[in-house]
């Protein structure tokens, strides 16, 4: 089953979330394994959302 297509809102949200995601984290000189670690999610989940390609991700899910 594929993914429906993201809007341009979507989009936009997602990459902006990325980046400051991203840049709180390299503020606190954590690595994106350190993230996935202490949230309890994987590694590639901490990378795509700071790329933007999940504009919407489930905060429920870190442990943070």
């Amino acid at each position: 089953m594929s993914r429906r297509s993201l809007s341009d809102a979507e989009r936009h949200h997602g990459e902006r979330l990325g980046r400051i995601l991203a840049e709180h984290r390299e503020a606190a000189r954590r690595s994106a394994a350190d993230i996935a670690r202490v949230s309890d999610v994987s590694l590639d989940a901490v990378r795509s959302v700071e790329m933007g390609r999940v504009p919407t991700p489930e905060i429920g899910r870190a442990h943070v």
